[in-house]
C-alpha cells in the first residue's frame, strides 16, 4: 500500500533481528514490546485452507523463537488460522499455548459468516478452554476507518461475545 514507509520501516534496526529490536526498546525506554502481525495477517487471502493454515503455523512457530531470544521483553501475537475451521481451534490453540504465546490473533472479519454464528461455537469454547485471551488489532479491515470505527464495527458483529477493550499507549514515569 505505502512502498515508501514499507522500505523505511523493514530497513530499520531491530525489525528483524532480536539485539537490534531490544538496543532500540532500551533507547525508548521500552521495557516490553508486543509484536502484532500486520501485514502477516494476509495470509488470510490464501484460498486454499490447508496451504494457508500451514504458511501460518510457519510465521507463529517463527514469532515464538524470535521471541524467544529476548529474555521476556518480546511478547508475539500469533495468528488463529483455523477461524473457517472451528472444530480444528481447540487443538491448534494447545499448539499455541505450547510454543508460549498467551494471547493471538484473527481477521475482524469474516467472508461468508460470523463469529457469532452457531457454526463458531466450537471456536469461542476452545477460546474459553485455552486461557489464551483473543485480541483484535485496529485497522486491519475498510470497516476500521476513523476514530471509534474499529470498535463500532467489533461492538456490532460480536454484540452476543463478553468483551473487554484495552488501548494501550505510551506512558512514562520518571522520578
Amino acid at each position: 500500500l505505502f512502498p515508501e514507509l514499507i522500505a523505511f520501516s523493514d530497513a530499520q534496526p531491530g525489525v528483524s533481528d532480536v539485539p537490534g529490536r531490544l538496543a532500540m526498546m532500551d533507547s525508548e525506554g521500552v521495557d516490553i514490546s508486543i509484536l502484532f502481525p500486520q501485514r502477516a495477517m494476509g495470509m488470510y487471502a490464501i484460498k486454499d485452507q490447508p496451504l494457508r493454515k500451514r504458511c501460518i503455523n510457519a510465521y507463529n512457530e517463527w514469532l515464538a523463537a524470535f521471541c524467544a531470544g529476548s529474555g521476556g521483553r518480546l511478547y508475539g501475537v500469533p495468528i488463529l488460522p483455523t477461524v473457517y475451521q472451528p472444530e480444528e481451534t481447540a487443538e491448534y490453540l494447545s499448539h499455541l499455548g505450547s510454543l508460549g504465546f498467551r494471547l493471538f490473533t484473527m481477521p475482524n472479519q469474516l467472508r461468508n459468516t460470523a463469529y457469532t454464528a452457531p457454526e463458531m461455537k466450537p471456536l469461542w469454547s476452545a477460546v474459553e478452554d485455552s486461557g489464551l485471551v483473543a485480541a483484535y488489532h485496529t485497522s486491519e479491515t475498510s470497516e476500521s476507518n476513523g476514530p471509534g470505527g474499529l470498535g463500532t464495527f467489533l461492538i456490532r458483529t460480536t454484540q452476543t461475545l463478553r468483551n473487554g477493550w484495552v488501548e494501550i499507549g505510551r506512558a512514562s514515569c520518571r522520578e
